[in-house]
């Protein structure tokens, strides 16, 4: 009896040249092509069709320069799982942990790849890789720990990214994100890149996860675009200085926390969420108490501040909100009137209240005494002991509102004019930066509260509309 033998020939063709090797392979013959040639050449250029299997011989290739910008790669199917329970490849995929560890400090990904995978280059030697302009997602872990990448730049198909997809790349000085599809950064993303000092953010994105960029040496961020901010996603960044949020936008708990540099907040919360500014011990916490309306619990402790002059419109002070802001010399209450804000037992914690003077409206120093929190400061009623020209300003008769028109003369620049409703909605918030100021303010309230600054300090004035 005659036995028919059938070969299977994989043809491939390898190139040597001058700038490198070149392999055209087909799916599978990687990994026997690999071991029949001498590299040489510090450049891998691969063409032609692989699988999931040629990915594994490539990531054992000790070469400096992985160029696959012209091969595809394609599905692959295999009866037995992997370490990580798949059997099955998609086409246009690098797999998981495929270059887990890779030598490599440059790569160049097939065209038309689609997704990389979680860990696919985690703990590799990658200085620079090159992304397809049709990838869509990258996933977790996918670039964590390569600590030799200096740069990331997204193209416009990226929609979905991964948790830690970068973090801990010590050496990532820059992230271009500006053309990305992105809606949401996930949760520490960039967490651990001491090196970070740029980011640009695309302008679809809403939402930023938590410790999204924990360690970096970012100073200024662009987030006007951003809705929704998670728990702690702004927090560790020790060397931020200035953040600008949109207004009406959701915050999580710490949002700021630790970000110990940190001078200046535009459009916070009036309900400041606990930890909010926590450990922002370059924060001048008065910046934030003027506008707040409640403190949460810790919001603002261990920051600074040599005088509080607290909102009309607050009602409570959470559990350590203001915990070691041990600077306080003075509290500024009197737009408050009797309204006594609740104050947990421990608000102030770490302050020595009765060395502290707090400053109230007439008539009402009994009301403040008996309160068991507020009492423990050094209550006083009249004028301010400090240099308030604003208050003599005020005696003159210079604020004036008539017929829907406010005006307010004054003898020094005018740095900041605040208005709010008895409840403490605020009506109007802008910076004349002159002596005299003049606006359109339509209100049905009986009573304003207006609120001046110069240079000589603030006045707070209850203004009757008739």
């Amino acid at each position: 009896m005659k036995r028919t033998i059938l070969f299977s020939v994989v043809l491939s063709a390898v190139i040597f040249a001058a700038n490198g090797t070149t392999i055209t392979a087909t799916p599978g013959s990687l990994e026997s092509e690999l071991k029949g040639i001498s590299l040489t050449d510090d450049e891998l250029k691969i063409k032609g069709e692989i699988d999931v299997r040629d990915l594994r011989a490539l990531a054992e290739v000790k070469v400096t320069t992985l160029d696959m910008s012209g091969a595809k790669i394609v599905a692959y199917s295999d009866l037995n799982r992997d370490s990580h329970g798949q059997s099955y490849y998609r086409e246009n995929l690098i797999p998981q942990y495929t270059f887990f560890k890779a030598p490599y400090t440059s790569v160049t990904l097939p065209s038309g790849t689609v997704e990389i995978g979680a860990g696919a280059f985690a703990d590799s030697d990658l200085k620079s890789v090159t992304l397809p302009s049709g990838l869509r997602t990258i996933g977790e872990h996918a670039f964590y720990g390569c600590s030799s990448l200096t740069s990331a730049t997204l193209p416009s198909s990226v929609s979905s990214i991964g948790v830690y997809a970068f973090a801990n790349d010590t050496a990532l000085k820059e992230a271009d994100l500006s053309r990305a599809s992105l809606t949401a950064l996930p949760a520490n993303l960039f967490a651990g890149c001491s090196s970070l000092s740029t980011v640009t953010l695309p302008l679809s994105l809403r939402s930023i996860g938590s410790h999204c960029f924990d360690g970096t040496a970012i100073k200024t961020l662009n987030v006007d675009g951003v809705t929704n901010f998670a728990d702690y996603a702004l927090a560790g960044m020790s060397r931020l200085v200035e953040i600008n949020f949109a207004p009406g936008v959701t915050f999580g708990n710490g949002v700021l926390m630790d970000d110990t540099n940190l001078q200046t907040i535009v459009n916070a919360p009036h309900n400041l969420p606990a930890l909010f500014a926590a450990n922002c011990s370059s924060f001048d916490s008065n910046t934030l108490m003027s506008e707040t309306t409640s403190a949460g619990d810790f919001s603002l402790a261990n920051t600074m501040a040599i005088e509080l002059i607290l909102s009309p419109g607050l009602t409570s002070v959470g559990a350590g909100a203001l915990r070691n802001v041990e600077t306080l010399e003075r509290i500024d209450a009197r737009a408050l009137g009797d309204n006594v804000p609740e104050a947990d037992e421990t608000a102030f914690v770490g302050i020595d209240t009765p060395s502290v003077m707090l400053h109230v409206a007439d008539n009402t120093e009994n009301v403040w005494k008996e309160h068991p929190v507020w009492g423990r400061f050094n209550i006083y009623t009249g004028a301010y002991t400090g240099n308030d020209v604003i208050e003599n300003v005020m005696a003159d008769n210079r604020i004036v509102y008539e017929n829907g028109i406010l005006k307010i003369d004054s003898p020094l620049a005018i740095e900041r004019v605040e208005v709010y409703s008895l409840a403490g909605a605020l009506l109007l918030n802008v910076s004349p930066m002159a002596e005299n100021f003049e606006t359109t303010l339509s209100t049905d309230e009986n009573m304003l509260v207006v609120r001046v600054k110069t240079s000589a300090g603030l006045y707070t004035y209850k203004l009757l509309i008739n």
